[in-house]
């Protein structure tokens, strides 16, 4: 059956065809045994949580997806236990997941998060993921989510965090397979002065479908938040991107950026982009664009006269596009998404 999944919370009209996505032939796995192959890596405090949080917005599985929960973590962060990296390995005896993971960060704390999805054999894996993050007056978190799933799974992942007076949250995401792939990411600045950057790079190659909901909401005075995201789609691949900035009345002062670019590198490919701004405050700044465009013939022969082939040239142009995001990431994951970038645009 087809399935509908991540409604935009501010509907468009129709003729955008980007208020959700439909996914033919969608099915939600019945197997979901314990999840044996995550490992863990650092030095917080991890628990197992008891309940399920609320969540403002939803993926459209939340029924399923609850009902067979495989993984429930709680993380707490503090001065002294700030780093903690969670690899879900996918092989034939673990290959879904249904995973909510709790996320503390305590008072002047200064953090970091990172959360790798690999698929350790060529069959088809499920993953889902619901994240809940706290972060508390004067913290930061610095949150890495990499998907390296095969190109015939799926993975699922919604995030939503609430900040402090304060508090910074930087969202580091690489989208670098699976067959569908849709992420629900919302950042809610409660706290005077808090702050969050939500950056994402993305390579859609096949038949593949990407869809990114990104929602910021400014609720407090000199609060500031920044979306990019940036990406090349080949084949016959789609993306979706919607994106909001919210200025809440209160949010006096506060700052948005919001900027999508995706490079087309076939004519069969689709990039669909819709940058939102709301605002019921008067003294904001806010800003946004997009763009899709096919890479410049004359750099690609320019690099091409310095003795790199078509396909290398296009590999250079597009990593020195992505190479702002990854100079923030963690350095222990740049030569790793490095690696699959040249991988998938082989």
């Amino acid at each position: 059956m087809n399935k509908v999944l991540n409604n935009s919370p501010v509907r468009t009209s129709r003729n955008f065809k980007i208020n959700n996505i439909e996914i033919k032939d969608f099915a939600f796995p019945n197997d979901f045994s314990k999840f044996n192959t995550l490992d863990l890596t650092g030095n917080s405090k991890i628990t197992e949580a008891t309940n399920i949080p609320s969540f403002k917005y939803s993926l459209g599985i939340e029924d399923e997806a609850f009902k067979n929960i495989n993984s429930n973590i709680l993380i707490t962060l503090n001065e002294g236990k700030n780093k903690q990296e969670l690899v879900y390995n996918f092989d034939k005896e673990n290959m879904n997941l249904s995973s909510v993971l709790r996320i503390n960060v305590e008072e002047n704390t200064r953090a970091n998060v990172i959360l790798k999805f690999k698929s350790l054999a060529d069959i088809k894996n499920f993953a889902t993921c619901y994240l809940d993050i706290v972060l508390n007056e004067n913290s930061k978190l610095t949150l890495s989510v990499i998907n390296f799933l095969n190109s015939s799974s799926d993975f699922l992942c919604l995030i939503e965090a609430s900040l402090k007076d304060k508090a910074n949250i930087d969202i580091y995401t690489a989208n670098l397979g699976s067959k569908n792939s849709v992420s629900n990411y919302s950042v809610n600045l409660y706290g005077k002065e808090s702050s969050s950057d939500l950056s994402t790079i993305y390579l859609g190659k096949g038949n593949q479908l990407l869809d990114f909901n990104y929602i910021c909401d400014l609720n407090a005075e000199k609060t500031k938040a920044d979306i990019l995201a940036v990406g090349a789609l080949m084949d016959e691949a789609i993306k979706h991107f919607k994106g909001t900035l919210d200025f809440k009345t209160g949010a006096k002062k506060a700052k948005g950026n919001e900027d999508e670019f995706c490079y087309m590198l076939s004519k069969e490919a689709k990039s669909m982009a819709l940058p939102i701004m709301l605002c019921t405050e008067d003294d904001v700044e806010g800003n946004h664009s997009s763009a899709t465009g096919k890479i410049d013939e004359k750099m690609l022969f320019y690099l091409m006269t310095r003795g790199f082939s078509r396909k290398e040239a296009i590999k250079v142009i597009i990593k020195a596009k992505f190479n702002k995001q990854i100079e923030k990431m963690d350095e222990s994951l740049k030569e790793e998404i490095i690696e699959r970038i040249d991988n998938i645009l082989d």
